[in-house]
């Protein structure tokens, strides 16, 4: 939300750039240094069935985390619960959905320690990319570097993007996914359904624009 609010400000491109980086590297440096709550880094997913009736539990972090809670006894998930789960450094080297352990256990243990990579490369990097597309300067690679992450990892993606067919629209791109309903600055609501607003010499990006002119 804040990068959306730094967007949406009313201050110059240079400022606002320098705003998203600065804002993205004190997100780094809280996350490294164990300063986020441990709530504001909480996964939640209901189950829609016991988790021991799910045919996938290795694939489905949430259902991990209800399987390991439930094996120690205690509280007990069952279908129609939400469960609240962070990924975790458990010293294994299996995949990041299968070290997803419920908040409660975290808090009681003293080994386990919060997979601060995959946040920032699988929770941060996703979102805030989509949100700075439009903006010059500030593209994969840069956010990966603001997050600390290898930018070289990143680059890739201009040269994936020129190989997608030109004629398809982002509107057709993107239908399986659920609107991004926002507020502007003024308190006006609006769907963001796009990352660009108008055509030619008029296109601007939908951020940039208040809803209500």
């Amino acid at each position: 939300k804040a990068i959306i609010d730094i967007i949406m400000s009313d201050v110059s491109e240079d400022t606002r750039l320098s705003q998203i980086q600065e804002h993205l590297e004190g997100l780094k440096t809280a996350l490294l240094d164990g300063k986020v709550a441990l709530k504001d880094l909480a996964i939640t997913k209901s189950l829609t069935k016991d988790p021991s009736d799910y045919p996938d539990k290795k694939s489905l972090p949430h259902v991990q985390a209800a399987l390991r809670l439930n094996s120690a006894g205690g509280k007990r998930l069952r279908s129609g619960d939400t469960v609240a789960y962070v990924i975790c450094e458990d010293g294994s080297n299996l995949a990041a959905t299968q070290r997803a352990y419920h908040v409660d256990e975290v808090k009681e243990s003293s080994t386990l320690k919060i997979d601060t990579h995959y946040y920032l490369a699988q929770q941060l990097h996703p979102v805030v990319s989509r949100l700075c597309d439009p903006i010059d300067g500030m593209d994969s690679a840069r956010v990966a570097a603001c997050l600390g992450l290898d930018p070289s990892h990143y680059k890739s993606r201009a040269h994936v993007e020129e190989q997608e067919d030109p004629d398809t629209r982002d509107e057709d791109k993107f239908l399986s996914c659920t609107p991004l309903n926002l507020s502007c600055v003024c308190g006006e609501p609006f769907v963001l359904d796009a990352p660009f607003k108008g055509s030619g010499k008029d296109i601007i990006p939908t951020l940039l624009r208040c809803p209500a002119d």
